[in-house]
């Protein structure tokens, strides 16, 4: 080896020899760095811990603002309302009792209130001349069984069975000629039934169905079908309007077949006069 390369080869170990101290001096201070970092988060994470031990270990030395009066006039207000809900329902219940006492008041009773009042618009001296002029066109049955004098006024073409064919009105007359309950009849008579649905009824041309509340039936050796229904806001346009008719037949639908009839003009005329007794006499529906 010449003098020029083991000179440059003792350079070669010395640059190597400090570049190995600069190696270990950074490591160590990564190092020494490291160790401090964790020292310090883990005194913080100590002083967390102990800070919320002290927190919860602390007293709660925080008064209330709340005075004993408060206290109190909130209990009394609690039982002011308490008592006022208690007797409000006691008054509900009471008027709930006495609303359903009203409404099963006796009908007749009711009636009669309502006679009262018409009585109010239309005189006893108006009522006897009306009456007098008028009593001779129909039948008049008393009610024996009647309290109030109660007697039903009833063309005098009404059948006195219902097993025959018929249609007409009837109504409520007491002794004061104060009148009330017209009611309207259909009665159907044959050999086989019908169960009758419903009737339509051309008037004058015009059809109008009309669907009965009720029907009732009866049979011996034929049968018969028919509804007696009280004359209302529902049904009073149709009876107006047959009372008023020159011509009225009905078909009567069943659950599987039909029949039809043709009222008599007689049965026309005598609902017409009827309702102008009823309505004479202060009669409402």
């Amino acid at each position: 080896m010449t003098d020029n390369e083991k000179k440059e080869f003792e350079e070669f170990l010395q640059w190597k020899k400090e570049k190995d101290l600069k190696e270990k001096k950074v490591e160590g201070e990564y190092d020494h760095y490291n160790q401090t970092k964790n020292d310090e988060n883990s005194n913080k994470v100590d002083n967390s811990q102990e800070y919320r031990k002290k927190e919860r270990s602390a007293p709660n030395n925080k008064k209330s603002n709340i005075s004993p009066f408060t206290y109190i006039f909130v209990i009394g207000a609690l039982l002011i309302v308490i008592i006022i809900g208690f007797s409000g329902n006691k008054r509900d219940s009471k008027k709930s009792i006495e609303d359903y006492l009203d409404e099963v008041v006796d009908s007749t009773v009711v009636e009669q209130d309502k006679l009262e009042s018409q009585q109010n618009y239309i005189s006893q001296a108006t009522r006897d001349s009306i009456y007098n002029a008028m009593k001779g066109d129909f039948i008049i049955k008393k009610d024996e069984f009647s309290s109030y004098g109660i007697s039903w006024v009833e063309p005098k073409s009404r059948p006195q069975y219902r097993n025959q064919n018929a249609l007409y009105c009837y109504f409520a007359i007491n002794n004061n000629y104060s009148v009330y309950n017209m009611h309207f009849v259909m009665q159907y008579e044959a050999d086989s039934w019908l169960f009758i649905e419903n009737c339509v009824f051309n008037i004058d041309g015009e059809n109008i169905t009309y669907i009965p509340s009720k029907m009732e039936r009866d049979n011996n050796s034929r049968i018969w079908e028919w509804f007696d229904e009280r004359v209302d806001n529902r049904n009073i346009s149709i009876v107006r309007k047959i009372a008023n008719a020159k011509s009225v037949k009905i078909k009567l639908n069943g659950r599987q077949y039909y029949d039809t009839r043709t009222v008599k003009a007689n049965d026309i005329a005598s609902m017409k006069k009827i309702l102008s007794f009823y309505e004479a006499l202060g009669g409402t529906y």
